[in-house]
């Protein structure tokens, strides 16, 4: 796995004074530890130094993260740090790690669902992670109510009124396992969820509705080699809302209808050339979908719209470009137009500072109907673009067949130069 510095993302001016700034910050202690003496910028250092260096092939951002973390603190432990020591470090704990065998991993959590029988489960694939969505968990799964040091008391049986989605996977470690199984959790839920909304607008609003009516529970439990990894192991969402769960819980026959179409475009997605720039937007999309607030799902869907309009280490985000490929083939795109503008300046306006309750959800639902439309076309129409440059580059030709025209002729001027040139 090479890895080599980003110096188009982050310059060596910029990466030094990162360097300055952790040394300065940071003291090698006798024992060979850290000690920070202040904390307020441990964090943001974890965060940003991935963005100075190029994986391949790319590691998830959570890996990312967790890799360069200790290639900083072992390399600053070492001596002086240099772009250099960071890489060779990062190079040695990945191939370390990657000597560990693999295990198998389970993870299961409950999901919003109701009217399945005991009998009735959905079985689905991404990549090697195996998901199952049941009614009843197997006997090995199954654990009693405890107390969790941080969370407080848990009862795994709760919310009583839901499925449950057993997912599995073999990896090294287990940080790896679970974002592996979440992501790909992530990516099902976005695409049965598209299905499920298609067409569909909803006039429910407040902080107890959601685009989305598939989406995890509270709590999610991760077993090794068919053992629980303890007590204190879990994961949790702090944003979890017991009414908002039980309001409007979706009908099981809603997801055996979608679940076809949801697998073919699982299946479509495998080897599809922009797999990596569709996924990261449809797991936005989730996030959206799963989102209780107005505000933060109206972001969400605009910064899904921007993952597959503007290239990913463009300067340049603006608006503008996101409106113009956004409405590249829409017949009625004067209008379409007009309406993406008005949420991007809500987004610029209100979003970041909030509004009340569901200000946005009009707004939100018709970009949420945009986006959505688009995903599933570049997903089963998209695959012979070799690259996201090439979409956006075809996505950029005007609109207007005569200027078309012209540009055929000029480009076919210049193939022609092109083989004249060779053949003397």
């Amino acid at each position: 796995m090479p890895i080599n510095r980003n110096d188009k993302v982050v310059s060596n001016e910029q990466l030094q004074a990162f360097f300055d700034d952790f040394e300065s910050s940071s003291t090698v202690l006798e024992g060979g530890g850290l000690s920070f003496p202040s904390l307020q910028a441990n964090g943001y250092w974890n965060e940003i130094l991935p963005d100075a260096f190029i994986v391949k092939p790319a590691l998830r951002r959570s890996a990312a993260i967790r890799l360069f973390r200790r290639a900083l603190y072992q390399s600053r432990r070492d001596g002086p740090l240099t772009a250099e020591s960071i890489r060779k470090r990062a190079d040695e704990i990945h191939r370390s790690d990657r000597a560990v065998r693999l295990k198998n991993f389970t993870l299961w959590t409950k999901i919003r669902v109701t009217g399945m029988d005991d009998a009735q489960n959905l079985k689905f694939k991404w990549g090697d992670v195996s998901i199952r969505i049941t009614a009843q968990l197997p006997k090995w799964l199954r654990l009693d109510p405890f107390q969790h040091a941080s969370i407080g008391p848990v009862d795994p049986s709760e919310p009583a009124l839901s499925g449950y989605a057993i997912l599995s996977c073999r990896e090294r470690l287990e940080e790896d396992a679970v974002d592996r199984m979440l992501d790909a959790f992530q990516l099902l839920m976005a695409l049965m969820n598209i299905y499920e909304t298609r067409g569909n607008w909803t006039i429910m609003s407040g902080n107890n509705w959601t685009a989305g009516q598939l989406r995890m529970g509270p709590f999610q439990f991760v077993f090794q080699e068919r053992k629980s990894l303890g007590k204190n192991r879990i994961w949790y969402d702090p944003n979890y809302s017991e009414r908002a769960w039980n309001e409007h819980l979706p009908d099981f026959s809603k997801y055996l209808e979608v679940a076809p179409f949801t697998r073919q475009a699982l299946a479509a997605l495998t080897n599809h050339p922009l797999k990596r720039v569709l996924v990261s937007a449809l797991q936005l999309v989730q996030d959206a979908f799963e989102a209780r607030d107005g505000n933060h799902r109206l972001l969400r869907f605009w910064t899904a719209l921007e993952k597959l309009y503007v290239e990913d280490w463009a300067p340049d985000r603006s608006n503008q470009k996101v409106i113009d490929r956004a409405t590249f083939a829409d017949d009625e795109h004067l209008l379409t137009r007009w309406q993406l503008s008005h949420v991007a300046r809500l987004r610029n306006e209100h979003v970041h500072a909030r509004g009340h309750e569901d200000a946005f959800m009009q707004q939100a639902q018709m970009l949420r109907a945009l986006l959505t439309r688009h995903l599933l076309h570049w997903i089963f129409h998209g695959r012979d673009f070799d690259k996201h440059e090439a979409l956006l580059a075809y996505v950029d030709l005007p609109r207007d067949d005569n200027a078309l025209k012209a540009m055929r002729k000029i480009i076919n001027r210049r193939l022609n130069l092109n083989r004249r040139q060779r053949e003397s």
